[in-house]
């Protein structure tokens, strides 16, 4: 059985990410000079961060006071209140990453098959090589990493604590207090894990996804529409 949104909302441009924030979600185009802010009526406001009508967002993090976006050759901070930008990191295909609540950064550059821990100056402190990561979240200072075969995960010192299998190849994880999720862009279903792997049907395929305490968002292939869901329905 198929689960239904229980609202399904068009997005004023396609976009390709989407985070939270607090009681925002936040979506982001894969070319565009700003990122969408969508607040809890539905309200759009579109957040520039650069002139620049080419700057690319791979994947981006938001916090109270900046925006760290990934454009595959650097992650660059923007500084919400003041209005400027800076490079902290430049790689060579920087995939995914995430921000700790120390405000170190921890990066996957997939090309060079490392996991990159940097320290709150921006340093690499520590790198993990030969793992072939897709993907990374973050969860009460586990750092989980999805690889093709499966979930390792660390503790923010690089050692590792635990491996988790998977059901089948995905590309995205997401995880917060609650649950665990498993996707990828071409499948119209995903995984959550309650103490073992569960499928659930969407009947549409996942391009991005983020869930808040109350309701699963799920951005559709075409990057134009926002699908909502309740939580307690998956």
């Amino acid at each position: 059985m198929l689960i239904e949104p229980v609202q399904i909302v068009q997005l004023p441009f396609r976009c390709t990410a989407i985070v939270s924030s607090g009681d925002d979600i936040y979506l982001a185009p894969f070319v565009g000079k700003g990122i969408l802010k969508m607040d809890s009526y539905k309200n759009f406001e579109v957040k520039l961060f650069t002139h620049s009508e080419n700057y690319r967002i791979y994947n981006f993090v938001v916090t109270p006071f900046a925006y760290y976006l990934n454009n595959g050759r650097m992650i660059e901070k923007f500084y919400i209140n003041q209005g400027i930008k800076e490079t902290i990191y430049e790689g060579d295909e920087i995939s995914s990453f995430i921000v700790t609540p120390e405000d170190e950064i921890i990066l996957i550059e997939e090309r060079n098959q490392e996991l990159v821990f940097l320290d709150y100056r921006y340093k690499a402190n520590l790198k993990i090589r030969n793992i072939r990561a897709r993907d990374i979240a973050i969860l009460d200072g586990k750092v989980y990493t999805l690889t093709q075969k499966g979930i390792e995960v660390f503790d923010r010192y690089g050692n590792i604590i635990d491996r988790m299998e998977i059901p089948e190849r995905f590309e995205k994880l997401f995880i917060d207090s609650l649950n665990l999720y498993l996707f990828s862009p071409q499948a119209d279903y995903l995984y959550k894990w309650n103490n073992q792997w569960q499928k659930i049907e969407i009947g549409r395929k996942i391009l991005s996804f983020v869930a808040t305490q109350n309701n699963i968002y799920c951005l559709d292939d075409y990057g134009t529409n926002l699908y909502i869901y309740n939580r307690a329905d998956f």
